[in-house]
């Protein structure tokens, strides 16, 4: 069979191709008709004749090519839609509907007979303080890595300054006899996640969100019991706190766990009501966020 092709071939790798240049010439505007944008489209089409064999009879083809217009592509948006991996392995380290629970106490004290380098710098210097906390902690795994909990806390500060002699040159101060307590009780709701660092389930990295509502009182005293200008003063406090504590979980047995942690950003509000002896009172309101290290 001989066949004929006319023009065909080289219309269709172009079409194939998509070259922009196959875009028809527009036709010449007439007088006063305005000048139209360029078409993005561009229709072409030719005739493919087949010579038969005698007693065939073969229709003429027509063959339309369209070349669809190419849309350009965003880069911000095509980088934004693209996912990219660090290489962080979250390995399991508590499998979801598991319950966990702790306890964290602290003490500290200070006493100045035991402080030698004060009572070289200051003379006649007698004071003893302390502060202990108590927190009790409760949580329950409503997701792999993921637990949210409840905490309970309990502090205590007390201070007595007996007494405080200072005199530098014609400078001489002297403080005796004041007292100080405050008791505080808070409750904290909390988000922990965790990023198990190995397949064993031993170490893991967390961020803990903790929302703390706390109510106390605290207590002053200035001079002796029985002095007239003896002066006692009694405060109400409110606070309420937002920490975001990141840390390190151990587990050193199958089902104990150590763990420390860092306060390193956290929201404070406190306010506060006090009245003396004498029946005055005033209020107090501050707030401020920290940015430190707290181990």
């Amino acid at each position: 069979m001989k066949q004929k092709l006319h023009h065909i071939i080289p219309l269709l790798l172009l079409g194939l191709a998509g070259r922009p240049a196959l875009a028809a010439a527009p036709e010449t505007p007439s007088a006063g008709q305005p000048l139209s944008a360029p078409s993005e489209t561009a229709l072409m089409q030719d005739t493919l004749v087949l010579d038969a064999l005698p007693g065939d009879t073969l229709p003429e083809v027509d063959i339309s090519i369209r070349v669809l217009p190419q849309r350009r592509k965003n880069f911000f948006t095509h980088r934004a839609k693209e996912r990219y991996s660090r290489g962080v392995t979250n390995y399991l380290f508590v499998p979801k509907k598991q319950w966990m629970g702790g306890l964290s106490a602290s003490y500290a004290n200070f006493d100045s007979k035991d402080s030698r380098m004060l009572l070289s710098l200051i003379d006649d210097f007698d004071f003893y303080g302390y502060t202990v906390k108590v927190n009790p902690y409760a949580g329950y795994f409503f997701k792999d890595n993921q637990c949210v909990g409840l905490k309970v806390g309990y502090s205590r500060t007390i201070g007595r300054l007996g007494n405080l002699g200072l005199v530098v040159e014609d400078i001489d101060l002297s403080l005796k006899e004041m007292y100080l307590s405050e008791d505080l009780i808070s409750g904290t709701l909390f988000h922990r996640s965790y990023v198990g660092l190995d397949s064993r389930m031993r170490f893991a990295l967390f961020n803990e969100t903790a929302l703390s509502v706390g109510r106390g009182s605290t207590r002053f005293t200035h001079g002796k019991e029985g002095e007239e200008n003896r002066q006692d003063t009694r405060t109400t406090i409110t606070e309420v706190q937002l920490g975001f504590n990141p840390g390190l979980s151990v587990f050193i047995m199958n089902n104990v766990s150590t763990e420390v942690s860092f306060g390193i950003l956290g929201l404070k509000y406190r306010s506060e009501k006090q009245t003396d002896d004498r029946g005055e009172t005033g209020t107090y309101n501050s707030s401020g966020a920290n940015f430190k290290i707290n181990l």
